[in-house]
């Protein structure tokens, strides 16, 4: 998939990664996709942004969302949640299972503590900001309590026009169901 994304939404993911000390920025456009999201000469959208040298090009590793915890984090949560050193929390509590936050330990990527802004948008896609540190000692929960409201929209912005292609345009159509779709959907209900 190509991208065409206004250059001000990187700069800005950027910024508030600098501005609230957690400098390194991790970007899935489609977790579900062995294809990172490109801009048009082919540069993958995440390759703008620093993250740590551990991860390496984590764009190339096609099967990272079947072995990532903040991926499966990711799927199973569509608001903003924090790691801080192995653990995972929100605004609200989790019940997060105790091998995803093994797991979430042992590939960490250097990264000490993290704010995750999961984006759920329609036909089933889901992508996701990042914003870490590999530094100790950075108060991430306060930084998530204050600013997560304003990262999670940002993020929301950024997915969405990576997934909209080069013309920005999303194009909504009716699509009718079919009398068995609308069969199976109240047997499933």
């Amino acid at each position: 998939m190509n991208a065409m994304l206004p250059i001000e939404l990187v700069d800005q993911i950027l910024d508030h990664g600098h501005r609230l000390g957690l400098p390194l920025i991790a970007t899935c456009a489609d977790i579900s996709s062995a294809r990172p999201a490109q801009l048009a000469d082919g540069t993958p959208v995440a390759s703008l942004f620093p993250f740590s040298q551990d991860a390496g090009a984590y764009w190339r590793q096609g099967d990272l969302a079947l072995h990532n915890a903040i991926v499966t984090v990711a799927r199973g949560l569509a608001e903003p949640f924090y790691f801080d050193r192995g653990k995972i929390c929100s605004w609200r509590p989790l019940r997060v299972d105790p091998e995803i936050e093994r797991e979430a330990q042992r590939r960490s990527y250097a990264v000490e503590s993290a704010i995750v802004a999961p984006v759920h948008l329609p036909a089933g896609v889901i992508g996701a900001v990042v914003w870490a540190t590999s530094a100790p000692g950075v108060d991430v929960a306060a930084i998530f309590d204050r600013e997560a409201a304003v990262l999670h929209p940002l993020a929301l912005r950024f997915i969405a026009a990576c997934n909209a292609g080069e013309s920005q345009v999303t194009q909504i159509v009716q699509h009718r169901l079919t009398r068995r779709e609308v069969q199976c959907l109240k047997l499933a209900a």
